[in-house]
């Protein structure tokens, strides 16, 4: 089985006799029981790295928008006004990338002519991202230090609500928050409440925590916050790439050399 974000647990597995192999089709495995597939024996597949170039360009597009806020002003243009809109410069600040796999290492390659100080928190640190300029530091002190944060981990245990009333508030007063990992990283009425108060002063999410995005999400309504469809990951390259793996992953498993698991 080749699977997107459709859920695989006991429910779906129970009837599952000859499946040998579900493959998800992109990097992030939350939506799959993988104690379940392996007490039955089947390998589950993915495709790390895929998106990193696409969800890493769409990491600095939403944070060019919301320095700039220029959906904001968009908008207005569209509804006949003409406003003097103020935004911020990059150039000196600080941001924090909290995850420096593939996609944070990717954007720290992205942000080297903008002159900012890059900090980042993994609990498996890389030295290739100190090799580009990143520095180390605890989540505490990314969170009091940078002006900017992005979000680049998985969602698990440990991540989930990451950003949340309380770390918000250990946050400078203006930090820009971007996120397109998952939404279920941010308590969303938490955030919410933190644009609508100026302590936070944009955000830029390509994810929520409930998609597609229900009516009464408070983040629709927020202050200086940009929501895009989840598609970060959907370049025409990153799909042609996606298809390419997809096939070898399946070659492999036939071949009886399987990779990815």
């Amino acid at each position: 089985i080749v699977v997107g974000m459709d859920s695989f647990g006991e429910e779906e597995f129970a009837g599952a006799e000859n499946l040998k192999v579900i493959m998800k089709y992109g990097v992030g495995l939350e939506n799959i029981d993988r104690d379940c597939a392996d007490r039955r024996g089947i390998q589950v597949k993915n495709m790390p790295g895929v998106n990193r170039e696409a969800v890493a360009g769409m990491a600095l597009s939403l944070l060019l928008c919301a320095a700039r806020r220029v959906a904001e002003g968009d908008r207005m243009v569209r509804g006949g006004r003409w406003p003097r809109l103020t935004g911020t410069s990059l150039k000196g600040k600080t941001i924090g990338i909290v995850g420096t796999g593939v996609i944070g290492r990717t954007l720290t390659a992205y942000l080297a002519g903008f002159h900012m100080t890059i900090l980042g928190y993994d609990m498996f640190p890389n030295a290739e991202f100190e090799n580009l300029g990143g520095i180390y530091v605890s989540l505490d002190e990314l969170l009091a230090q940078s002006d900017v944060i992005s979000l680049h981990c998985p969602l698990s245990a440990q991540t989930e609500g990451l950003i949340n009333r309380k770390t918000i508030a250990a946050m400078k007063d203006g930090v820009i928050i971007i996120n397109t990992a998952r939404g279920q990283l941010i308590r969303e009425h938490d955030l919410a409440e933190a644009l609508n108060s100026g302590k936070v002063y944009a955000a830029g999410l390509d994810v929520l925590a409930e998609e597609p995005a229900r009516s009464d999400n408070p983040l629709l309504a927020a202050r200086n916050c940009i929501v895009t469809p989840h598609i970060a990951w959907a370049s025409r390259e990153s799909r042609k790439r996606l298809m390419d793996i997809a096939v070898e992953n399946l070659q492999a498993f036939v071949g009886g050399a399987p990779v990815n698991v």
